[in-house]
């Protein structure tokens, strides 16, 4: 079967857009309005680098693996730029939704 980059990249950029929307979402249902504490800073940070690992694999994982195990150069650069370009749609999706809204 052959692997199309531009269907693996949209699926990459779906994933990490409803990761990021249920983090968004869980962000939004814990603020208040008190004053932040320490604690609530550290867990705001340690959500925000956990949140760039996951990120990073999902956006990154298959294309390493397509890299250095299926020694698919091409299929794996192709990939990570078609996950760009879906994501740059969906932030410019976004946006027009916002201002039109």
């Amino acid at each position: 079967m052959k692997k199309n980059p531009i269907v693996i990249g949209l699926v990459q950029a779906l994933v990490l857009v409803g990761y990021i929307s249920l983090v968004v979402q869980l962000m939004r249902s814990g603020l208040t309005e008190r004053e932040p504490t320490f604690l609530t800073m550290l867990l705001i940070l340690t959500v925000f680098t956990t949140s760039a690992l996951i990120s990073g694999t999902i956006t990154l994982g298959y294309p390493v693996y397509l890299f250095w195990k299926q020694k698919e150069f091409k299929l794996a650069i192709k990939s990570v730029v078609s996950t760009a370009i879906w994501l740059s749609f969906f932030i410019s999706a976004a946006i027009t939704f916002v201002i039109t809204t």
